[in-house]
C-alpha cells in the first residue's frame, strides 16, 4: 500500500499546483470545462525510447483534462502471453509552456503472475516539460526529462540496495506539411541505469516518425503512422507500423 500513498501525495500536490499555477481571468475560467477524450493505437510492435518492448499490441488511452490539470491512463497488450502487458496512470499540470506530472508504470508478462498492490511492482516517475511552441510560434521544439523516484533500485560500492533515480532527456521537434507530418526526437540517459541498460550517459532514442490519414472515402480515412527508431547503445534498429483511433 505504500505505492498508493505516494501516487496519493503526488496526485493531491499536483492538484494544489494546479491551482496555485492557474493564472486566468474570470471570463477564461468561465470557458473551463472537463473533458474526456478515448483513443487507441494498433501498432506492428512496441518499443518504448529506444527499448524493444513486444511484439503486435494494442493500446488503448483514456484521458480527462479541466483547465490546466489532466489525469490519465494508457495500457499496452500483446498477443503473446510472455510479452510485456502495462498498464499506466498518469496526472499533470501545465501553465503556459511548463508542465509537471507524474507516472505510474505497471509492467508485467502475464496479469496473474505480479500482483498490482504489490509494494515493488510500480515504477513511479516524475515529469518536467518545456513546450517553446506555446511562446514562439515558429520554434516547436519541446524538451522534457523524467526521473525515476521509485522501485528503480541499484546497488552502490556498499553492496546497499539504493533508488537509482535514472533520468531520461528527451528532445522533440514536430514539422508540419500538407502531404505529411513528421516527428524527430532525440533521447537520452543522463546517468547509470539498470532501468535503460546504460552504464553511463548514452543516446538510446533517435526517431523519426511519419503520420498522415489516408483518405479512403469521402467519410472514413485512414489515420496511418510510420516510425524509425535507432537505439545506439543496443546497436538495433526498429520500424514501427500503426494506426491511430
Amino acid at each position: 500500500m505504500k505505492v498508493l500513498k505516494i501516487m496519493a501525495a503526488a496526485l493531491m500536490s499536483m492538484m494544489a499546483s494546479g491551482i496555485c499555477l492557474a493564472e486566468e481571468t474570470a471570463e477564461v475560467k468561465a470557458e473551463k470545462k472537463v473533458e474526456f477524450s478515448v483513443n487507441a493505437d494498433v501498432v506492428s510492435s512496441y518499443v518504448w525510447r529506444g527499448m524493444y518492448q513486444s511484439s503486435f499490441a494494442v493500446q488503448p488511452g483514456i484521458e480527462m483534462t479541466a483547465g490546466n490539470f489532466t489525469l490519465g491512463s494508457w495500457g499496452s497488450a500483446s498477443f503473446r502471453d510472455e510479452e510485456t502487458r502495462e498498464l499506466d496512470f498518469y496526472a499533470s499540470v501545465q501553465a503556459k509552456a511548463f508542465s509537471i506530472g507524474v507516472t505510474d508504470y505497471f509492467c508485467t508478462p502475464s496479469w496473474d503472475d505480479h500482483s498490482y498492490f504489490a509494494d515493488n511492482s510500480h515504477v513511479l516517475e516524475a515529469n518536467l516539460g518545456w513546450d517553446f511552441g506555446e511562446c514562439c510560434d515558429k520554434f516547436a521544439l519541446t524538451i522534457s526529462a523524467n526521473i525515476n523516484f521509485l522501485n528503480d533500485k541499484k546497488i552502490n560500492d556498499k553492496g546497499e540496495e539504493k533508488e537509482a533515480f535514472s533520468t531520461y532527456i528527451e528532445l522533440g521537434y514536430p514539422v508540419e506539411s500538407s502531404f505529411v507530418n513528421w516527428d524527430f526526437s532525440l533521447g537520452a540517459c543522463v546517468n547509470e541505469s539498470a532501468f535503460y541498460g546504460v552504464d553511463k550517459f548514452g543516446v538510446i532514442n533517435i526517431g523519426i516518425k511519419a503520420s498522415k490519414d489516408i483518405e479512403i472515402t469521402d467519410k472514413f480515412k485512414l489515420p496511418l503512422f510510420a516510425q524509425m527508431i535507432l537505439n545506439p547503445r543496443t546497436e538495433r534498429t526498429h520500424l514501427v507500423v500503426g494506426l491511430s483511433f
